[in-house]
Order: structure tokens, then C-alpha cells, then sequence
């Protein structure tokens, strides 16, 4: 899938990555370490960071806002 949007986290410690291929990455700038968050994202097309860094977003093509807790990386 193609790279919709990216959003960089509050603390600067993390990546969001959203793509048309319905995933949604999260990437931890200091390790590389690259993780799948769990769920049904549909074709990604943008992504958004709380403002306490505790909460991602994940607009779809589809027309859902989908949230996911970043510690528990469960989808809300």
C-alpha cells in the first residue's frame, strides 16, 4: 500500500503511519522497532496524535475516525 499520511507524536519519540493498504504503523524513532496496530482500519488517509500523546486517530476512505490507546495499542 502507498503512504497516506504520517504524523510525528508529541514527544517526538514516535511516528504515525497510515496507508491505502488498511495499516496503520506506529514507528519508535530511537529503536526502528515497527508495530501494526490491531483492527479494522479500512484505506488510511490521515492520521492524528493527541495532544498528551495517549490517543491516535485514523481517518478512512470509508469515512470512520478510528482512536487506539498507544499504550495498550487497543482500539477504542
Amino acid at each position: 500500500g502507498s503512504v497516506t499520511s504520517a504524523a510525528l507524536s508529541p514527544d517526538g519519540q514516535s511516528v504515525l503511519i497510515g496507508e491505502t493498504a488498511a495499516r496503520l504503523r506506529l514507528v519508535d524513532l530511537a529503536s526502528g522497532r515497527v508495530e501494526l496496530l490491531p483492527g479494522d482500519t479500512g484505506s488510511v488517509l490521515s492520521v492524528a496524535w493527541s495532544a498528551d500523546g495517549q490517543t491516535v486517530a485514523a481517518g478512512t476512505f470509508e469515512g470512520f475516525v478510528k482512536l487506539w490507546n498507544v499504550r495498550t495499542r487497543r482500539e477504542l
